[in-house]
């Protein structure tokens, strides 16, 4: 048996009518106004430095909190959901085990396969 030439769009394929099936959904949702979602956890990113000058401590003012004392920065609350910044199709393509990077350098393979074969004689 051959090889595919192009096997991340032959992988997609035999998914398309499940993933579209799951894209409408998920569209439908959005249409109401359900939003997927993560819960947030502090990490290191979410902290920034103290700022001494707004500080409301159980120091007298000015400040006297500890000099590695951090801020949370991030605006959300442990354990609160927070939109997810992943987009659809990329959601779908991970839970088929699709390669996006894959897909478009296939594209560009096709193209230029097309290209060649026009300019044949």
């Amino acid at each position: 048996m051959t090889e595919a030439k192009y096997p991340e769009h032959e992988r997609m394929e035999k998914v398309s009518q499940e993933s579209q099936s799951i894209g409408e959904f998920l569209e439908w949702l959005s249409e109401k106004g359900i939003e997927m979602g993560r819960i947030h956890s502090h990490d290191d990113g979410c902290h920034g430095p103290h700022n001494r000058m707004n500080c409301i401590s159980e120091f007298a003012k000015p400040c006297h909190c500890p000099p590695e004392r951090t801020d949370l920065i991030c605006g959300w609350h442990e354990d609160e959901m927070m939109p997810t910044r992943d987009s659809m199709e990329d959601l779908i393509a991970e839970f088929f085990g699709i390669d996006l990077t894959k897909i478009e350098k296939e594209k560009r393979e096709m193209i230029e396969d097309l290209r060649k074969a026009r300019s044949r004689p």
